[in-house]
C-alpha cells in the first residue's frame, strides 16, 4: 500500500488539468512551508523556488492563505477517505488474528506518516492555530472518513478475547494516538531509529496487552 500525499497530490493537479505554472507553485510553497512552517515563508521565497515571478503566485491564488487552502483542502477532501478506504479494505489487516492487526496497523501507520513527513508537519503546524481548518476537518471527519471508520470497528467486534469494559473506539483511540506520539519523538525530538521496527513490535504488544483479557 503506497500512500505518498504528494505524489498523488501531483496526480490530482493534473487530473484537474491545472497549470503547470499553478502546480509548480503548491510544490514550492509544500516544500517551504514545511521546512520553515507558514508565517516564516514569504511569497518572494515561494516565487523563487518555483521559478516563477512573485505576481504569477498571486496570479493564481488571491493571498498565502489561500495557496496554503489549495494545498491541503485537497488532502482531506480527496485524499483521506481513499486512504482509509484502502487501509479498512487492506486484506493484510485481517491475518494473524488480533496481534496480527495491531501490528500490521502499527507498522503500516508509521510508514505512512514518516513517508509523509513533510505534509504532515504542515498540517501539525496549522491545525494548532488555525480554527478554520480544524473546524473543516472535523466536518469532513463525520462526512467521510466516521462511516469507513466504524465499518473497522465492527472488524474489531469479532476478536472475543478484548476485554468487554473496553469500548471499541477506545482502542481506535489508543492506537492512532501511540502512533502519532513515537511519529512525534522521531521527528520532532531525533528519537534513535536504529530500531525503530522493534519499538512498533513494543508498541503492537502494549496495546495488546491492555485491551486483551
Amino acid at each position: 500500500m503506497n500512500q505518498n500525499i504528494a505524489v498523488d497530490l501531483k496526480k490530482l493537479y493534473q487530473t484537474n488539468q491545472m497549470q503547470p505554472g499553478k502546480t509548480k507553485v503548491l510544490i514550492a510553497a509544500l516544500n517551504l512551508i514545511s521546512k520553515q512552517g507558514y508565517e516564516r515563508t514569504s511569497t518572494a521565497q515561494i516565487a523563487r523556488e518555483a521559478q516563477v515571478s512573485e505576481g504569477t503566485i498571486f496570479k493564481y491564488f488571491h493571498s498565502k492563505s489561500n495557496l496554503l487552502d489549495h494545498i491541503l483542502k485537497p488532502i482531506f477532501k480527496n485524499l483521506a477517505p481513499n486512504y482509509v478506504k484502502e487501509l479498512v479494505n487492506d486484506q493484510n489487516l485481517k491475518q494473524g488474528g488480533l496481534y496480527g492487526f495491531l501490528n500490521h496497523f502499527v507498522h503500516n501507520r508509521f510508514e505512512f506518516l514518516s513517508q509523509n513527513q513533510i505534509i504532515i508537519n504542515i498540517l501539525l503546524s496549522e491545525v494548532m492555530v488555525n480554527d478554520k481548518l480544524r473546524e473543516e476537518i472535523t466536518i469532513n471527519f463525520k462526512k467521510q472518513l466516521l462511516p469507513l471508520i466504524n465499518k473497522q470497528k465492527l472488524f474489531l467486534n469479532h476478536f472475543d478475547e478484548i476485554k468487554p469494559d473496553i469500548k471499541i473506539q477506545n482502542i481506535i483511540n489508543l492506537m492512532v494516538s501511540l502512533v502519532f506520539s513515537y511519529f512525534i519523538q522521531v521527528t520532532k525530538f531525533n528519537r534513535d531509529t536504529s530500531h525503530t521496527s522493534n519499538d512498533l513490535d513494543q508498541i503492537s504488544k502494549y496495546i495488546y496487552n491492555a485491551i486483551t483479557k
